[in-house]
């Protein structure tokens, strides 16, 4: 068996690629440009442009499954080379708000069309659809750093998922039968609203920190301008505007799948507190 992990160098994809390793499972690592990163020794890396399709047949040759982290419109592309190389299963890193039809918004249109384009090729699948990543929350080192956060609606919540939850079911979706032909909704266990998150990484840090909440028209200028597609802010912002006042959902799938609690987003922190000093 061999694994085509793309995103291999991200948040989520990172891991998954380290957790085959450690089963002793044949991987290639997929990145535009392998020769810039370290890769562990007996990785294959091979280059993968979602945008150049002279890259999908090398990228794909020998692959029996791939592990699919996409955010482009060349999927249909690569879904159909995949069909033609042989590729038994795709497991993609989906989102939770598929499974919310009243969700208009782009993110959800985007992995909608993600999905359908691997229903469609008939090649098997598991759509893992996480809610909101507590990585997110990196956006706010420079703020952290600074005492003060700025942000729209301080008290909407969600059950935040650490990423390594996320490539654990990952790595269970590849290597097991179990939940081929599902689409496990992942979230964390507990619900947390922004003003809570800052207040937890104040905690661990041992400082005070203020959140100030601001419009979401305010909001808009400011995430647009840290570099953030302002038809991407203005779907966040709804999504969190919907939030504010409903009881959280929280699916229990991490804790099902893995057979132990999904982690915290406090565990989450101290992973990463480092980035916040």
């Amino acid at each position: 068996m061999s694994i085509l992990v793309t995103g291999s160098t991200g948040n989520v994809g990172s891991i998954v690629l380290n957790n085959l390793i450690a089963q002793k499972i044949s991987v290639k690592a997929a990145s535009r440009n392998p020769a810039d990163y370290n890769f562990p020794d007996g990785v294959k890396s091979v280059r993968l442009d979602f945008k150049d399709q002279s890259t999908f047949d090398g990228a794909l040759e020998s692959v029996d499954k791939v592990f699919l982290c996409i955010r482009s419109d060349s999927i249909e592309l690569f879904v159909k080379a995949a069909k033609i190389a042989g590729v038994k299963l795709i497991v993609l890193l989906s989102s939770l708000t598929v499974a919310f039809s009243e969700d208009d918004g782009v993110i959800r249109k985007m992995h909608v069309d993600a999905e359908n384009f691997i229903i469609n090729s008939g090649i098997p699948y598991v759509f893992l659809r996480p809610g909101v990543f507590s990585a997110n929350s990196k956006q706010l080192a420079k703020q952290i750093k600074s005492g003060v956060v700025r942000g729209a609606y301080a008290k909407s919540t969600n059950p935040r998922i650490h990423e390594r939850d996320i490539a654990e079911v990952a790595v269970a979706a590849l290597t097991t039968p179990e939940l081929v032909g599902t689409a496990p909704a992942l979230t964390g266990e507990q619900p947390i609203s922004h003003e809570e998150v800052v207040a937890i990484i104040a905690s661990e840090l041992g400082k005070p920190i203020k959140f100030e909440e601001i419009t979401e028209a305010e909001a808009v200028v400011e995430m647009s301008a840290n570099g953030f597609p302002e038809v991407i802010v203005k779907s966040l912002l709804s999504y969190e505007k919907k939030n504010l006042g409903k009881e959280p959902f929280v699916s229990g799938e991490v804790a099902r799948i893995l057979g132990k609690p999904a982690r915290t987003f406090q565990e989450w922190v101290r992973d990463h507190i480092s980035e916040f000093k």
